[in-house]
């Protein structure tokens, strides 16, 4: 498939109007079914760019290209943060390109990325759902001022400048968890999610690992569910298998994100389990998906506009003064109680 992929050549794949796949690309209106066969298209066909570099003339215009590793309109999350990128650069002064890619790169991946850098002019990249260590030293052996959302779960340590921004984890884990075992007489915890997938599932770990050390209740391993992503599906049906080799279940879940956490209630559901009175269930980041599980699922909010702002402005700090140290960026996280949880 030629790599110039047009949203007419998804138009024409799909035999329908440019404008309809231009909406669909857009997060407009469009029918759910619409939407999902343009989606599907233009990851078959390898659709990379969805944003378009103006041909005119600016002045002291950066380039920013939004890197990720998914395409931005299948995850809610990334979504309402690019909006709040969007919101800024008029304000700033900012182009903005989109340029989507998975890892492992091959060569000829990284060429292109080399080539597609290089012919727009990018000023800075911003990374999304680039986390294991080896894809974070390709991105900044393209030598270009970088920022990541999350990042690899042990190498904060980096020594090569570049900017990463987190949800605050730790702080916010670690006083839900308290607060149950004082109002509420929960002992047991379990956590579901792979701890070394990316920072912030490792700190949403330590966050609970904290409270059960600060309330003098042993950690117990027996309620995890931290198989690889890799190796391990982390949906209904794989956790239904696993859960039903437990001898007894925790008195709380928590789930390194929303997704997992929609999984794992429809696991329990089939079970038979009476949620959130006999386990109560938790997720992390409040994507629109977790107002629709059943019950509806308690979870932790950040300002995702808010987070695309603060991205954007730091990225651009880091373009002016491309050798300052390493930063690491953290925005506040707030609980959101549902009915998953007792409160």
């Amino acid at each position: 498939m030629s790599k110039n992929v047009s949203t007419e050549t998804i138009a024409n794949y799909l035999n329908i109007s440019r404008a309809t796949v231009s909406r669909a690309l857009n997060g407009q209106h469009v029918g759910e079914k619409t939407r999902k066969a343009v989606i599907d298209a233009a990851v078959k066909l390898g659709y990379k760019s969805y944003g378009i570099a103006s041909n005119k003339a600016s002045v002291g215009r950066r380039k920013v290209l939004i890197l990720c590793a998914h395409p931005i309109i299948t995850s809610s999350f990334f979504y309402s943060v690019t909006r709040g990128i969007e919101s800024i650069l008029t304000a700033t002064n900012t182009e903005l390109i989109q340029y989507a890619d998975k890892h492992p790169f091959t060569q000829k991946d990284k060429r292109d990325l080399e080539a597609f850098i290089r012919n727009l002019k990018i000023d800075g990249i911003i990374c999304f759902g680039y986390y294991n260590k080896q894809a974070i030293e390709d991105i900044l052996s393209l030598h270009i001022p970088a920022l990541f959302f999350d990042f690899d779960y042990l190498s904060l340590d980096t020594s090569t400048p570049c900017d990463i921004i987190l949800s605050e984890s730790i702080n916010s884990m670690e006083n839900f968890c308290s607060r149950l075992i004082r109002e509420q007489n929960c002992r047991t915890f379990g956590y579901v999610g792979d701890w070394r997938h990316c920072r912030g599932f490792y700190e949403r770990f330590l966050g609970l690992r904290e409270a059960l050390f600060l309330n003098g209740i042993p950690y117990e391993e027996t309620y995890n569910i931290t198989k690889s992503n890799k190796n391990f599906g982390y949906d209904p049906r794989s956790l239904y298998k696993t859960l039903h080799t437990f001898r007894k279940m925790p008195d709380c879940f928590v789930c390194a994100n929303d997704y997992i956490a929609h999984a794992l209630l429809s696991a329990l559901t089939k079970m038979n389990v009476d949620i959130p009175r006999s386990v109560r269930v938790v997720g992390f980041d409040n994507v629109l998906e977790s107002r629709r599980t059943v019950p509806p699922l308690s979870t932790f909010d950040i300002d995702k506009q808010l987070l695309g702002k603060r991205a954007l402005l730091t990225l651009l700090e880091r373009i002016d003064t491309p050798n300052m140290d390493t930063r690491l960026v953290y925005m506040i996280s707030k609980y959101i109680p549902r009915d998953s949880t007792i409160d």
